[in-house]
C-alpha cells in the first residue's frame, strides 16, 4: 500500500513496484491494480504472479532471459474482478 500512497501523493514519481500486492487477499490486489493502473504515473511493477502482468497490462520484462515482451491491453477491471473465483 506504500506505493499506492507515495504515487497518489507524488503522482510524477516513477517508483519500482516491488511486490505490490503479494500481502493482499484477492480483493484487495483488484483494489490495488486498479489503483496504480490508473494512476497515470508509468511504474516498474515487479511481480511473482504470472497473471499479473497480464491484468495490469504494459510490457514485461523477464529475468534472467532479459527478453521484453509487450502485452496485449488488459481487460477491462470490472470484468477481472467477476471473473475471479
Amino acid at each position: 500500500m506504500s506505493t499506492a500512497l507515495r504515487v497518489t501523493l507524488c503522482p510524477y514519481i516513477c517508483d519500482p513496484a516491488d511486490e505490490p500486492t503479494s500481502a493482499c487477499d484477492p480483493v484487495s490486489t483488484k483494489k490495488v491494480e486498479k489503483a496504480l493502473k490508473g494512476c497515470g504515473v508509468s511504474l516498474i511493477w515487479i511481480t511473482h504472479d504470472p497473471e499479473q502482468p497480464y491484468r495490469v497490462g504494459g510490457s514485461m520484462l523477464e529475468l534472467p532471459t532479459g527478453r521484453i515482451v509487450p502485452l496485449p491491453p488488459p481487460p477491462p477491471l470490472s470484468k477481472a474482478v467477476a471473473e475471479q473465483p
